[in-house]
């Protein structure tokens, strides 16, 4: 007998599959070196722990088949995608950078010279580490989010046939899923936010499977799934809260002895502590904080993180305008979202969550519709406001809104079958038109640029880390900022001028002496300096003082050392100046 429903068994197989392996590849590279015998190890633990969720789960042969051809059109675009070279800024700046580095040096390390985001989680960034070791490039991370996404899009479907939405409208939320902005834009990107999404999903699904059938292996593998996504984002702290307390509430209207429960979910926090566990611990046994940077402070890390970079940090989150409560407002909020996640989600959505309301007696409308709200409050209340970070809010919503428009359409059409087919095709449209909108341009350039053009052309500061590359000695190192980080084709070495680092204490200088000191401190012969203004990027002085405090005592050190020719001109490019510091480190 099958243990749970078919349509989400071969997502739990997959999702086992690769979650092992990037826990897997993680410890190796925190604890070890990503060495032939290492990767071969974690390997092997991947797929033990795929054939055993397989036996849990049951067989899921049957259903990818037939239930995959209404999402086919959105595949070839995202698919080609996935193999453009790497551009993006976060890709360049950081997703790819960092892996980057670690391919070179054989195992996962605190980067000082980058800053503290590289001691964020790093999940999806292992993965893109073997795949820039195996392949070169990225497109295998590209690939396995395209195959994530899919994953959720399906997901969406079958949680809305499991509150008893109907299979003919199941392609209706998946959908909402996969043509939405967000997705189209973000699926091929090397980042970590389908990921984190993707691992949500999965524990929402088995812990949905779970009300039903309360057997404590289901609640095991969604405190797993958990577990990889808490490792992949810090953003998943926030959903894990609401994932917990609405399990815990929704828990109390299944039939179990108090003791039962409570051993129940306690195997389910043990194995998201367990799977969470490899990049919290290197923070914690490295920097003395297991969510560095944050909350540095209150746990008496001493790190060399002190009060002038968490202020900082405090303002580049929460300074940012209309990307957190403090900055904007519920329009702005609303106007996000709509944008990214498209408006169905958000209109149907409401409607669809008082549907769900009306269900209470049933333990897996409890929970989900409690999960959907206490999200959303929560992100609203103490989030950071970017749709991307959050997508599994997007599943949560479509599948809400997929309810509400089956009902509606229902009242109004009676049966007539042809109203999910005809939104189906509308959807897929719609999808297949969005993909087109966002890849055209980058795909006809890759099909028509030599690499080089292709570099020059769509990667930012690519002429700048082109001339470093070609103009620094082996001796040389250069201090790069400030918002200028094309650091994936920089291959020589540099230290990243950020608000937020710690070494060398930069928030802390005064005088153009005590820069100068920093930067021959930090063994500096080379600044690519770009006079970034925060006012024009989101940062207005009254949201954000520290910062543009800093900046400007950073800019007249510049200014001053350039007067006293301590620093020599040598090159301008795409707004960077770039300048030797005479003298050596």
């Amino acid at each position: 007998m099958r243990s749970v429903d078919r349509n989400q068994a071969l997502w739990f197989v997959l999702g086992a599959l690769a979650g092992a392996w990037m826990i897997a590849v993680s410890v190796a590279g925190l604890t070890w070196r990503l060495g032939p015998g290492a990767l071969l190890a974690a390997g092997a633990l991947a797929v033990a722990a795929a054939v055993l969720t397989r036996r849990a789960v049951g067989c899921p042969s049957t259903w990818l088949a037939s239930n995959l051809w209404f999402v086919l059109p959105l595949l070839p675009v995202l698919i080609l995608a996935a193999f453009v070279p790497v551009y993006t800024w976060d890709e360049v700046a950081y997703s790819v950078a960092l892996p980057r580095d670690y391919a070179h040096a054989g195992h996962f390390f605190y980067n000082a010279d980058y800053g503290p985001y590289s001691a964020f989680p790093g999940n999806f960034e292992a993965f893109t580490t073997v795949g820039l070791m195996l392949t070169g490039n990225a497109t295998p991370a590209k690939l396995l989010n395209v195959a994530m996404v899919l994953g959720m899009a399906l997901l969406a479907g079958s949680l809305f046939q499991q509150l008893g939405g109907r299979r003919s409208w199941s392609a209706v939320p998946a959908l909402l899923v996969f043509s939405a902005p967000a997705v189209v834009t973000y699926a091929t990107v090397a980042k970590g936010d389908v990921a984190s999404a993707f691992f949500q999903c999965l524990s929402i699904v088995a812990c949905a499977q779970y009300l039903e059938r309360p057997r404590v292996w289901l609640l095991g593998l969604a405190g797993g799934f958990l577990g990889v996504a808490l490792g992949t984002k810090y953003a998943s702290l926030q959903f894990a809260l609401c994932l917990a307390g609405s399990l815990a509430v929704a828990s109390f209207q299944v039939s179990l002895a108090p003791a039962t429960r409570a051993r129940h979910l306690a195997i389910f926090a043990l194995g998201a502590g367990l799977a969470a566990a490899p990049w919290y611990a290197r923070n914690l046994f490295l920097l003395g904080n297991p969510i560095f940077p944050f909350w540095n402070g209150p746990l008496h890390a001493a790190n060399g993180f002190g009060p002038n970079q968490a202020a900082l940090t405090a303002e580049m989150f929460g300074g940012l305008s209309g990307y957190s409560m403090a900055t904007g407002s519920l329009e702005t909020f609303a106007a996000k979202f709509a944008n990214q996640f498209g408006l169905l989600p958000l209109l149907l959505g409401i409607p669809g969550l008082l549907g769900l309301a009306r269900c209470f007696g049933s333990s897996r409308h409890l929970f989900l519709a409690m999960l959907l709200l206490s999200f959303t409050v929560i992100t609203y209340l103490f989030g950071f406001w970017e749709p991307r970070y959050v997508l599994t809010l997007l599943v949560l919503a479509s599948v809400s809104a997929g309810l509400a428009a089956e009902r509606a359409i229902r009242s109004i059409a009676g049966r007539w079958r042809g109203v999910p087919a005809l939104a189906t095709a509308l959807l897929c449209a719609l999808g297949v038109q969005r993909e087109v909108t966002v890849h055209r341009a980058e795909l006809e350039a890759w099909r028509t640029f030599t690499p080089e053009q292709f570099r020059a052309a769509a990667v930012p500061y690519w002429s700048v880390a082109d001339w470093l590359n070609r103009n620094m000695g082996e001796r040389d190192k250069v201090g790069v900022g400030v918002n200028v980080q094309p650091f994936l084709y920089l291959e020589r070495p540099y230290f990243h001028i950020h608000p937020m680092s710690e070494k060398g204490d930069l928030p802390s200088r005064e005088t153009p002496d005590d820069f100068l000191a920093a930067f021959r401190s930090l063994g500096l012969t080379v600044l690519a300096i770009n006079r970034w203004d925060p006012s024009l990027n989101g940062y207005p002085e009254a949201t954000a003082p520290r910062l543009h405090a800093f900046l400007r005592r950073l800019y007249h050190a510049i200014d001053t050392l350039a007067e006293r020719r301590t620093l020599t001109l040598v090159a301008y490019l795409e707004g960077v100046t770039i300048y030797r510091i005479e003298g050596g480190p």
